[in-house]
């Protein structure tokens, strides 16, 4: 017999707080950031986490968690067999609740170097038959003792988890009408290898999820009474199931965060605070960390969802950099990175744009007009304005900022070779080399000459023809 039990825990938890940054308040100007908003009140916020048999255990006050959990131990998967002794085709299957915890002992050490617990529990047992024993059902309880051994963990993380092991389990049922004899057994001591593993997370509220298990390996040994369907049948059976204790948390990862606000351009070896934030479905707490194209940061400490966090920065090299954030909630889920802020770090004197690139074509018609383009970077970021000789005597002048195109047109009336000119300055007047671009404007191609001929002595006749001939 299998058994499911599905079970959800809605955690509410409803946050009314206002929260007061003190560098926020006291200098924000000193942040670099324009759209932080200094007072943070939070709405309503209310956050549902489902669990599948739940079990939650207060912080002991140590940021951890005293062991053993109260929650039952049972086998939602496997149930525990009685198969030797019994005709072809018949079994008992019982199914194993493990609870009431009792005489607790605790110690440090262990074969796993972290804590002994010795203790007392009751085994309950509903035991249903198959084969010739279909319609067999009891219910048995007996007392166990156990000894589990566990590892190392580190009090004060938001996740811990480490190994365990069963050591020893032994119980005995008496004077049961059906069972005159009932021993079950389990653990390394007995040569029954008996592993598991404890995940301890802490949740918004302090508490602590717990995920255990062990994947026992048993003995059960019976003898049925005189009078009873299980007289005359006897047998030792040796197998494994795993007793499982509440389950973990569904997390679901934080949201993307929101490109970090800071500067966008600086001086080398000068400190500038970037801030990041985002929400997290579960409204679990949330840690940062931070790209800055020359360095990855540590996480930060955590904050509420959509509260955020800060980093700080240096560079010492002048350059352009791509700066992004990502963040993680206390379970470990990480979001992805968020969308890149361009920051521009310059060496602290005034430097001249790039030469400009002109992009366009190198050939063409008379009285045709034609696209270039113009790009330009400032190592200081500053705004860029071109001047263009056309090599025809016209020029023209265009703005924009570091790194953006900028596109002009024009049309030259005369055939022949050309070289286009331009250069960049920056808002400081600091001005780059000239960039050149040669083009070619021949001469259109020329029809038969007595068409040509009679097109000039008939001035009036086919004026579309005459204008893409450029007569």
């Amino acid at each position: 017999m299998k058994r499911k039990i599905i079970g959800i825990l809605v955690c509410i938890t409803l946050i009314l707080t206002s929260v007061t940054i003190s560098a926020f308040n006291e200098e924000p100007e000193l942040l670099g950031i324009n759209t932080m908003t200094q007072d943070i009140l939070f709405d309503e916020m209310v956050g549902i986490i489902s669990f599948t048999d739940p079990c939650i255990m207060p912080d002991n006050g140590f940021g951890t968690i005293d062991l053993p959990a109260m929650c039952p131990y049972i086998a939602p998967d496997d149930p525990m067999y009685i198969i030797d002794g019994l005709s072809p085709g018949t079994t008992m299957e019982l199914d194993p609740t493990l609870d009431n915890f009792y005489n607790i002992l605790n110690y440090p050490g262990g074969l796993l170097g972290g804590e002994v617990l010795t203790f007392d529990a009751t085994l309950q047992l509903a035991v249903s038959g198959t084969g010739s024993l279909a319609g067999f059902n009891r219910n048995l309880a007996t007392s166990v003792s156990l000894e589990i051994h566990t590892g190392p963990r580190t009090p004060g993380d938001p996740i811990q988890m480490f190994p365990s092991d069963i050591f020893q389990l032994y119980g005995e049922i008496f004077g049961d009408p059906d069972f005159c004899m009932f021993r079950v057994s389990a653990g390394s001591d007995y040569g029954l290898p008996s592993p598991g593993q404890f995940t301890l997370t802490e949740l918004i509220s302090g508490d602590f999820n717990v995920d255990s298990f062990f994947d026992i390996t048993y003995q059960i040994e019976f003898e049925g009474c005189p009078g009873s369907i299980l007289e005359g049948l006897s047998g030792m059976t040796t197998a494994t199931t795993r007793l499982q204790q509440g389950t973990e948390v569904t997390n679901t990862p934080p949201n993307k965060p929101s490109m970090p606000d800071g500067p966008s351009s600086g001086i080398i070896d000068v400190e500038y605070m970037y801030y990041g934030v985002t929400t997290d479905p579960d409204m679990d707490w949330l840690a940062y960390r931070f790209d800055f194209d020359n360095t990855m940061t540590d996480w930060t400490s955590y904050t509420g969802s959509g509260i955020g966090n800060t980093k700080i920065n240096i560079w010492s090299v002048p350059g352009t950099y791509q700066v992004k954030v990502q963040a993680k909630d206390i379970p470990g889920a990480i979001s992805s990175w968020s969308d890149p802020l361009t920051v521009v770090i310059s060496s602290g004197e005034n430097q001249p744009p790039s030469i400009p690139i002109i992009t366009g074509p190198t050939s063409g018609m008379i009285k045709t007009s034609y696209n270039y383009t113009l790009n330009s970077t400032d190592p200081d970021g500053d705004d860029i304005t071109y001047l263009i000789d056309w090599g025809d005597g016209d020029t023209d002048i265009a703005s924009g900022e570091s790194n953006e195109e900028v596109t002009l047109k024009h049309t030259w009336s005369s055939q022949g070779n050309y070289i286009i000119k331009a250069k960049a300055k920056d808002v400081q007047g600091a001005e780059s080399d000239w960039a050149t671009l040669e083009v070619s404007m021949p001469k259109n191609k020329v029809i038969n000459r007595p068409f040509l001929r009679f097109l000039e002595n008939h001035p009036h006749m086919f004026p579309l023809l005459r204008q893409l001939l450029g007569l």
